[in-house]
């Protein structure tokens, strides 16, 4: 597993995370659709804010995002980690990534 920087190119495999792990929950799809505009990642949303995407075999398997305001202030936006890698170590890795970026902003 390793991180890589966002790339329009992930756009949707980015978004199928995200709702996967939100789905993940059990949330009815009222709540879902509620929420969907929110949760999804277009171009826009993209160059807003710092994302980056866990890679594994090939595939989009995490998605983070950082937002930095005017007075250089961090805020986590996204974290988000496919279902079938919760609780084997993806967030943490994901996690530290962030910590290391933070911490040379």
């Amino acid at each position: 597993m390793n991180i890589i920087r966002d790339r329009a190119q992930h756009i949707s495999e980015m978004n199928e995370v995200i709702l996967s792990a939100k789905g993940h929950w059990g949330y009815s799809q009222e709540m879902m659709d509620v929420w969907l505009p929110d949760l999804i990642v277009d171009e826009v949303v993209l160059a807003s804010r710092h994302f980056g995407v866990l890679e594994t075999e090939g595939r989009i398997a995490g998605v983070f995002s950082i937002s930095v305001d005017a007075e250089q202030r961090c805020e986590l936006e996204d974290f988000w980690v496919l279902p079938e890698l919760m609780g084997k170590g993806a967030g943490r890795i994901m996690f530290g990534f962030i910590q290391n970026w933070l911490q040379i902003q």
